[in-house]
């Protein structure tokens, strides 16, 4: 399995974040949809400066395809 931003694994378990994805199942059940924040911040920092976006003078639009839960947009600004 390749990883990805702060995905490890640590005694066959892996964590997301420093967070164990058993525990995670444990307590909001299965299946489960976890994004890893870090990751998607540090995305959008290489995206914005691969484009030389300015404030004011052009923006970065995110479009979601398939599953996209709207209570997260606010939270990538």
């Amino acid at each position: 399995m390749k990883l990805f931003g702060s995905m490890e694994v640590k005694s066959n378990t892996l964590y997301i974040g420093k967070v164990s994805t058993i525990d995670l199942a444990k307590k909001f059940g299965t299946p489960l949809y976890v994004i890893d924040e870090a990751l998607v911040r540090e995305q959008c920092k290489r995206y914005y400066k691969a484009f030389n976006v300015r404030q004011g003078e052009n923006r970065v639009a995110y479009a979601g395809k398939a599953f996209f839960d709207f209570s997260n947009v606010s939270d990538y600004k």
